[in-house]
């Protein structure tokens, strides 16, 4: 239900101004905004959002495996170069886990840092989600980074493993050497 017009317009707000050492609060009213209390604290007329106690990307892979039983062979992630092609919503699930078991396998689990080195391509979800499933913190890079940035990022982060294509590979390995936390370096071919 929305609030009412004659409610919109008991809005007050309230505005800290420094000058030196003091500080000025100043009132107005307004008919668009947030509902502020004396305490300069937001509140609201309606109930209460519930908090989602449900990681993300448990969420999300229960969506993808529902519509892997339901419908295997639609497609979940269209190529641009061909939309009628791409990957199915079974295919987006198995890749997932297989992208996590292959992290977990080599030590990249839980608060460790991955880095997807990728173009714009379906690779990146599963290699995203399955990121995800380790408890790992995805790091994503554009494939138009340089070595210099690649080498800053992975350095910056504490990057423990790389996901990326072969036509990405060499500048990959190269922002790697000087990158002694990197454990794994992986591609899609």
């Amino acid at each position: 239900e929305a609030p009412s017009t004659a409610l919109l317009q008991k809005r007050r707000f309230s505005t800290l101004k420094n000058h030196g050492n003091t500080w000025e609060k100043s009132e107005y009213s307004s008919a668009q905004g947030p509902l502020l209390d004396h305490n300069n604290v937001m509140s609201s007329r309606f109930a209460p959002v519930p908090v989602c106690t449900t990681p993300f990307h448990l969420k999300i892979l229960d969506k993808i495996r529902n519509h892997a039983t339901e419908r295997p062979s639609q497609i979940a992630l269209a190529y641009a170069e061909h939309p009628s092609k791409g990957m199915t919503y079974l295919e987006l699930y198995r890749q997932a886990y297989a992208v996590a078991s292959f992290l977990l396998q080599k030590g990249i689990g839980h608060l460790d840092v991955c880095c997807q080195v990728l173009p714009n391509c379906v690779e990146f979800a599963p290699s995203f989600l399955g990121t995800m499933l380790t408890g790992g913190v995805s790091l994503v890079a554009n494939g138009s980074c340089t070595q210099e940035e690649l080498k800053q990022a992975f350095v910056d982060s504490g990057c423990k493993a790389v996901i990326t294509n072969s036509a990405l590979l060499r500048d990959v390995f190269a922002a790697t050497k000087y990158c002694p936390s990197v454990k794994v370096s992986y591609y899609y071919s």
